[in-house]
């Protein structure tokens, strides 16, 4: 009797953990995407100069997604409290946020922008008067081969090119071998 008891209990016990196991793997994706963030990924921690006292650049980088996702964090490499722009290809502002940051990687939350596949857009930063930041490659300063080369494909991301511009209008002049401000974003593939 007590064998009877037992080994019904252990097949509803089975029962009860493949259906359990069942239900989680339908509720919880097996592979969540990642976030991706593809200066960061790039660069690591490494940068040429930081604390830079510059006047009021707009600058970052053009992008491409190589896949439709969101965009949910916006950020870079910084020292201090700079505010960060999300462009189209129109130049029409699609996110901002003030992210603060100690010459580290700091990503502040926005609204989550959908971003389309194939689509160009640019992430820049406001350098301000101080505390900003550059990289640049080997040789160093555009002159030559540098690394990156640009376009620069990271993850699901291509970066096209670094650019610059003045105030908060999406910046557009082009730079060789460097990226000034260093802002980055945080791109979660579908």
């Amino acid at each position: 009797m007590g064998c009877i008891i037992m080994s019904k209990f252990i097949k509803f016990f089975r029962q009860n953990v493949i259906l359990n196991v069942f239900i989680a793997f339908l509720v919880v994706p097996a592979f969540a995407n990642a976030d991706q963030t593809p200066w960061k990924t790039t660069v690591g921690s490494g940068t040429s100069q930081t604390n830079l006292n510059w006047p009021g650049y707009n600058t970052g980088f053009d992008f491409t997604p190589l896949t439709n996702g969101v965009i949910t964090k916006l950020g870079g490499y910084y020292n201090g409290t700079k505010t960060v722009r999300l462009y189209d290809s129109a130049g029409i502002q699609l996110a901002v946020v003030n992210a603060a940051d100690n010459n580290n990687w700091g990503y502040a939350d926005i609204a989550p922008v959908s971003v389309t596949s194939g689509q160009r857009y640019t992430v820049a930063v406001e350098t301000g008067f101080g505390g900003a930041s550059m990289y640049f490659g080997q040789p160093g300063f555009g002159f030559g081969p540098s690394y990156p080369n640009f376009p620069h494909v990271v993850d699901d991301i291509r970066i096209e090119r670094s650019v610059f511009g003045f105030g908060s209008s999406q910046p557009t002049w082009e730079i060789w071998g460097q990226m000034w401000g260093q802002p980055d974003i945080t791109f979660v593939p579908d």
